[in-house]
């Protein structure tokens, strides 16, 4: 992958957060930046921006509970205390990563990305990066007895999950 460094100068004396309107023009920049983070609710709050910005126009499938380890409100600090999913909005063509391995021969694996290609009542169809079109499906934990989909929002993470992955473009914030 080629590298690319976008800077942007920004005056101290304001906020140090980015805006939702500039988060926006860096999705308009660069379609296929992924957002790396510190933290989980700066994750979200990307993740949300981006679907809001992507998919204004666009009905919505359905909404799925997402992995709980994604949903910021779980955690204490950075330690997690409850186990509710994230509710989470599904689009045709929303980028989305897999959050458990089950199953590697189709390459539905934690942290592959893919597009959504589609939704029924039994699941969500994503087309991965790898060219396999794997079904989603509720997945149970065995240590919380919480059943969720086991994908998340993949316009931003955290720099603990993207370590090893290779990214087509990231923006850090």
């Amino acid at each position: 992958p080629k590298m690319v460094a976008h800077y942007a100068l920004r005056d101290a004396r304001y906020s140090q957060e980015p805006s939702e309107l500039e988060i926006g023009y860096v999705f308009e920049e660069r379609p296929t930046t992924t957002f790396i983070t510190i933290s989980r609710l700066a994750t979200a709050w990307v993740n949300d921006i981006a679907v809001r910005h992507f998919f204004r126009d666009q009905e919505c499938l359905g909404i799925v509970p997402a992995d709980p380890e994604n949903n910021p409100d779980n955690f204490e600090g950075t330690v997690q205390v409850r186990w509710k999913p994230l509710p989470m909005k599904i689009y045709k063509n929303m980028r989305v990563a897999f959050t458990r391995n089950v199953r590697p021969d189709i390459d539905q694996v934690n942290g592959m990305e893919g597009t959504v290609l589609g939704m029924d009542r039994t699941g969500v169809l994503v087309a991965t990066n790898t060219g396999h079109t794997p079904k989603v499906f509720p997945w149970t934990e065995p240590d919380w007895g919480t059943t969720f989909y086991p994908i998340r929002p993949a316009y931003a993470t955290t720099l603990m999950k993207v370590q090893g992955d290779t990214l087509q473009h990231m923006t850090l914030y």
